[in-house]
């Protein structure tokens, strides 16, 4: 077959994994900077294979779970009395009897029992909460590398306590990932306290922390992080220009549990994370024109949209009518090739929709991540889209950005030796765990049993009679006093909804009419997600009614009846934040915010708001975060006295404040828990949380994430999708839903839906196709990713090395790269021990070996395509003709014209080599490179020419490379010309570094700024090669048509651009410190100024 024609390739390009030296080889010796991703995956995948051929049998979680019970659960039931007879001290004691267990020799897996059961007692006496059955069982499952699909309430934070304290026992580090900053900050305080209580460190990496704060909540036994700020982490540590910068590599990556796996690996997977810097092109004119022009243009006439895969394209009249439009005879000439920008508009036109895929705020256009709901300020469209956007909505215009760093989400959990996550919904996606991550599915049964109703999916004709239906069901439940939570898909939705139940007019049972129903919104809009998990929290309590998009407040619970922690946050910030914070403002509260408070409580807090104006005036105002602290304190002590039932009690030196705060949030928890466990009784009598989703997501996962709000932990609940032929996805996949036709032949009302077991399998078969085409397009990101994996797992080990390792090191790298250089020129030139030296081309050797070994004038003089000095610095005063007649007639080698001692000023040294006799002055002493640097010495010196004219052998070198070297009747004579070229240029290095060292400049600063100048050569050709690659990857698609392989294509020529991009990083970096340590001899001139104004010039990087 044609496409199996290409199996065959060159070797150097099909076994290029890393650079072509052994320190840059990926060893196991370099785990305790990036961890043994390899491995750890392969070992996952093998683990994974067995579970997932029970999971596809249908009988592997029932044996599963039964053998978790026998072997986890009820041997930790057992040790039940054991534990609660351990005092407070003993049981904080467990974790170093564990830890010394494990260091003589003893695994996780001996003493998880153990571990498990000490984490149940901590659980019980710091929070109240004891883990249930299955809670153990999901603990078991994420210790051994499982994705736990446990049903929405069942605890899954309080599960993930379980293996992040066992594994922390090992010293190694344990990251738990979550979705948002909101939930981190949350789970680690909360959570937090039983691994404080056990002895435990605990970590929090928040979006707005500075380095050095980061460096500390790494360093902890258990961090809380969001995916995107582990992932930015780790490409900025590889991006650090020293090693104090870096955070988060300090140790490997050893285990780390995914909360809400599924949207971070699944839906999060399409989205590379990206750091960009500024781009050279400023095209902004380009992008606003074409969106005008594109205002005017018509779909269907001018251009056509394939919804499904999100394109677009011109037809020939569109064509013509832009070209038109814009005044030009071609619109791609590749003079102004405005096509491109005018089918950017277009598809900013006709694929972008505000309030949907976007808002705009501030000016800027900021998008709205289509799972969750939730704006994403940090990130941008590639493929210059977010440019188009903008362009249409009249906002400033951000440049083309050019990628400095990036990592798929698929690459970057590889990374670590234990991967496990936990989710409501992860079965849908199984294959794909397993076949991306080697992760098992695992489904947890449910504490309790489901008492959930799901109704048929209700398909209406029109859009506007389901909102009607729609606000009429909410109406039915609000008068029962039933709480809702309405599910959308798009803000514009969400908005148009409440629009609705704003003007709705309804009777009371007492007859009396009343308009509008009240309700909470929460989209992306600014106003609502910053209240976002009061507002969910709330959503349970008795005649509560919430819009939400796309899920947003995923995470926190709906308590039915509300919950009693948020309502008496809400009562203390409303009677004492305005007295306690300078300006302090409440923010607007949550409809169902209100409280009845008893006049104990009342008075309680009287007494604390004179107590909080009498501490301003005498101790000044508290900041906000002091304050909000403050409550959260005062209330988490509330619990623990409600909970131990005992009265609040305090020190005799607690301050007044505090004892009034402390009191009055103990009296209003307990007012706030005794209503909440009236309205949860109430709203359970009358059927629970009624969910209503008005369309249906392009992810059952999304759909039944939105089922799973109702019914938790046994409660009663009911859910029902209303949908209409109207939605884009039913347009787009169902077209023939829309005929009234079919609504005549159901004898149905058009204004009436349909419900019937055909509409929903048609759904969940439209909802399949979505799922597989996006599950294709994340394999899409997987593959191309992972032919960078290798090369960027070789750059940034490359970089690491550079950064920490000793200037003594970093010289045998140089003095490497230095030899490897003058091989590749000797090879360029001819230089063989098979080829007579007469036939050697010695005047291209010499000449391209003064264009890497240059001087900084003339490296500028290059740069600028001008002509070079008279004078080299590299051999001075030797000719090439002056070498090949010795080489030839077999001769000593010229010796370069000598420099001048060290203690000379820089004007006599660069005038020396400049041809000019230098007169040395009296006074000065003949110190040489000899006797300040330890490679000039005489030692040195033999060792690197015996390595160098010793015929090469081994497995490191080609048998090519050994044949041109060590074969031949001239290898000799190759082998001493490729020695002295070398340690020519060594001994100029040496030269230009000593005379640095010797002017007033402190040799530690020396070297850091060399070595930033080494780094500078990895990261700008980096950069330019993600560049290349991003290219690449667009380019090879076009090859289908020559019936090839894209995948193949792109890693083919991927492989031959790293090559390029291995030499490039060793020419240059060998240039670049040439230059630095050449102005001991070319002090700053008006050249040297005027790249440095260039290079100072250039834009920071920013994150997208």
């Amino acid at each position: 077959m044609r496409q199996n024609s290409r199996s065959f390739r060159p070797r150097a390009l099909t076994s290029i994994t890393s650079f072509d030296d052994d320190e840059l080889a990926l060893s196991d010796d370099d785990d305790t900077i990036r961890g043994d991703s390899r491995r750890s995956s392969t070992s996952r995948a093998v683990t994974a294979a067995r579970r997932f051929e029970f999971a596809r049998a249908g009988e592997g979680d029932d044996a599963l779970m039964a053998t978790l019970r026998r072997r986890v659960v009820e041997p930790i039931r057992a040790l039940d009395a054991t534990m609660e007879a351990l005092s407070d001290d003993e049981l904080r004691m467990r974790t170093a009897e564990f830890r010394e267990r494990l260091k003589k020799g003893e695994t996780l897996d001996d003493v998880l029992v153990e571990a498990f059961a000490t984490v149940r007692e901590a659980s019980k006496r710091e929070l109240g909460l004891t883990h249930f059955d299955v809670q153990l069982i999901g603990g078991a499952l994420l210790h051994d590398g499982w994705v736990a699909e446990m049903s929405t309430g069942e605890g899954k934070t309080l599960v993930a306590t379980l293996p992040a304290y066992l594994n922390a026992l090992e010293g190694k580090g344990v990251h738990v990932v979550t979705v948002n900053d909101y939930l981190a900050a949350r789970d680690a305080a909360e959570m937090g306290r039983i691994y404080r209580f056990l002895g435990l460190t605990v970590g929090v990496i928040q979006s707005d922390m500075e380095p050095a704060e980061r460096q500390l909540a790494y360093a902890c036994d258990i961090t809380y992080v969001t995916n995107t700020e582990i992932g930015f982490d780790y490409l900025r540590d590889n991006m650090a220009n020293a090693a104090d910068d870096m955070v988060v590599l300090m140790r490997p990556f050893n285990f780390a549990i995914v909360d809400e796996v599924d949207s971070v690996l699944i839906d999060e997977g399409r989205n590379p994370l990206l750091i960009t810097g500024v781009g050279e092109v400023n095209d902004d004119d380009m992008y606003r024109t074409a969106a005008k022009v594109a205002e005017h243009l018509i779909v269907g006439r001018d251009f056509k949209v394939v919804l499904k895969e999100k394109s677009a394209e011109l037809t020939d009249e569109g064509m013509s009518r832009a070209e038109m439009m814009l005044q030009v005879d071609d619109l791609w000439d590749a003079q102004n090739p405005m096509g491109k920008y005018v089918l950017l508009a277009v598809k900013a036109k006709a694929l972008f929709i505000k309030d949907v895929d976007y808002i705009v705020r501030d000016g800027k256009v900021i998008i709205v991540d289509p799972s969750t709901g939730r704006v994403q300020p940090n990130r941008r469209w590639n493929d210059n889209l977010h440019q188009a956007v903008e362009a249409k909505e009249g906002v400033e215009i951000n440049g083309e950005n050019s990628i400095i760093a990036s990592i798929s989400y698929q690459c970057l959990f590889k990374l670590y030796k234990k991967l496990s996550g936990m989710t409501g919904t992860a079965a849908t996606e199984s294959e794909e765990f397993y076949t991306t991550y080697g992760l098992g599915v695992a489904s947890v049964p449910t504490n309790k049993p489901n008492l959930r109703i799901d109704s048929p999916t209700a398909l209406f004709l029109k859009s506007s009679p389901r909102w009607y239906a729609v606000a009429d069901l909410i109406l039915n439940c609000h008068l029962d006093g039933r709480p809702v939570l309405v599910g959308t898909t798009s803000v514009e939705n969400s908005e148009l909804l409440s629009a609705i139940l704003d003007a709705y007019v309804w009777e009371t049972p007492d007859g009396r009419k009343i308009e509008g129903i009240p309700h909470e919104l929460l989209n992306a809009r600014p106003q609502y997600a910053a209240r976002e998990a009061e507002i969910v929290s709330q959503a349970g309590r008795q005649y509560a009614v919430t819009i939400s998009t796309n899920m947003a407040g995923r995470g926190t619970d709906i308590l039915l009846g509300g919950s009693a922690h948020g309502l008496a946050n809400r009562a203390l910030k409303d009677k004492l934040w305005p007295y306690l914070v300078e300006n302090g403002e409440v923010d607007e509260a949550a409809v169902l915010m209100h409280v009845n408070l008893s006049p104990i409580t009342e008075q309680a807090l009287q007494q604390a708001e004179l107590v909080a104006r009498a501490s301003v005036m005498t101790a000044g105002s508290l900041d906000a975060e002091q304050a909000d602290k403050l409550f959260v304190d005062a209330l988490v002590q509330a619990e623990e006295w409600l909970r131990r039932d005992i009265d609040p009690t305090f020190p005799n030196d607690v301050e007044v404040l505090i004892k009034s705060i402390y009191t009055a949030a103990y009296a209003v928890l307990r007012d706030c828990q005794a209503q909440c466990e009236a309205e949860r009784e109430v709203v359970r009598k009358v059927g629970g949380l009624q969910v209503i989703g008005t369309s249906i997501h392009d992810s059952r996962r999304v759909d039944n994430q939105l089922r799973g709000r109702a019914g938790r932990q046994g409660d009663p609940g009911s859910t029902i999708f209303c949908v209409s032929a109207e939605d884009e996805l039913l347009q787009t996949y169902c077209p023939g839903w829309g005929n009234q036709n079919l609504w005549m032949f159901a004898g149905v009302d058009e204004n009436a839906p349909i419900f019937s077991d055909m509409v929903d399998r048609q759904l969940r078969s439209v909802q399949k196709q979505i799922e597989d085409y996006l599950a294709s397009g994340r394999q899409s990101t997987f593959d191309s990713d992972m032919v960078l994996d290798s090369q960027r797992e070789a750059v940034y080990k490359l970089r690491r090395q550079i950064l920490l390792s000793s200037q003594s090191s970093l010289r045998k790298r140089l003095f490497k790269y230095m030899g490897q250089l003058v091989d590749d020129a000797c090879e360029r030139a001819g230089v063989s021990g098979g080829v007579s030296p007469k036939k050697w081309d010695f005047d291209r050797l010499i000449r391209e070996l003064r264009l890497v070994f240059i001087g900084r004038m003339d490296h500028w003089l290059s740069m600028t395509r001008k002509p070079l000095s008279d004078d080299p610095h590299y051999l001075p005063g030797v000719a090439a003709a002056d070498i090949k007649r010795a080489v030839i007639q077999d001769e000593s080698l010229p010796v370069p014209r000598p420099m001048p001692p060290l203690t000379v000023p820089p004007a006599m040294a660069k005038a020396a080599i400049c041809g000019v006799l230098v007169e040395i002055p009296d006074g000065h002493d003949s110190k040489f490179v000899q006797d300040t640097e330890p490679e000039a010495s005489d030692e040195a010196l033999m060792e690197r020419l015996a390595e160098r004219l010793a015929p090469p052998s081994g497995v490191e070198f080609s048998q090519e490379y050994i044949k041109r070297w060590s074969k031949g009747w001239h290898a000799r004579k190759a082998r001493g010309l490729r020695s002295y070229l070398t340690e020519a240029a060594v001994q100029m290095y040496l030269d230009r570094f000593a005379r640095l060292a010797a002017q007033d400049y402190d040799r530690t600063e020396l070297e850091d700024v060399e070595r930033l100048w080494a780094l500078r050569a990895v990261d700008t050709l980096w950069q330019q090669h993600l560049a290349q690659m991003e290219v690449l990857r667009t380019s090879v698609q076009v090859r289908s048509f020559g019936h090839l392989d894209p995948k193949d294509e792109f890693r083919i020529d991927g492989a031959r651009a790293f090559v390029s991009l291995v030499e490039g990083i060793r020419e240059d970096m060998v240039k670049n410190i040439f230059y630095f340590v050449g102005a001991s001899v070319e002090p700053i001139t008006d050249f040297d100024r005027e790249e440095r104004g260039q290079v100072e010039s250039d834009g920071e990087p920013t994150e997208a």
